[in-house]
């Protein structure tokens, strides 16, 4: 933790660096909110967290808006409705490689034929043109190591 502080969205804030998953991290978390929590898998601090970016900037969090609200949180089953598997860290680290490396894999049916429907509520197909060359994203993981 560090002495340096400054305000975001009213609420001042203080310092904490630390290093995970192969990136250093900034966060700056308010004292003024008594929560132990944070984004994304940053908690602990005395203050709840509002900010955090790595030292290259490549993901930074921010607070939009704080909200006090009495509504119940809700959780419908275990994992709603999504398939869970279990998997070791390489094949998960595999299988995101590969979702960035042929994103369109994860979107297209097996068919390899997008449908649609046109604006006149026919039922159209498109043939998928993207490959390899033309659609990936950047490999560039939260975690590193």
């Amino acid at each position: 933790m560090s002495t340096e502080s400054k305000e975001i969205k009213g609420y001042g804030c203080q310092k904490a660096v630390c290093r995970y998953g192969g990136r250093e991290w900034t966060v700056w978390f308010s004292p003024e909110i008594p929560a132990d929590c944070g984004l994304w898998k940053f908690s602990g601090l005395p203050g709840l967290i509002l900010e955090a970016y790595d030292g290259r900037k490549d993901y930074v969090f921010t607070v939009r808006s704080i909200l006090q609200e009495d509504d119940p949180i809700v959780r419908y089953g275990k994992y709603g409705k999504a398939k869970v598997r279990k998997m070791s860290r390489e094949e998960f680290r595999k299988t995101e490689r590969h979702l960035y490396e042929e994103p369109i894999l994860y979107t297209q049916g097996a068919s390899g034929y997008f449908t649609f429907i046109d604006a006149v509520g026919e039922l159209g197909y498109l043939q998928t043109v993207f490959t390899a060359d033309n659609m990936t994203y950047p490999y560039n993981p939260m975690e590193l190591e």
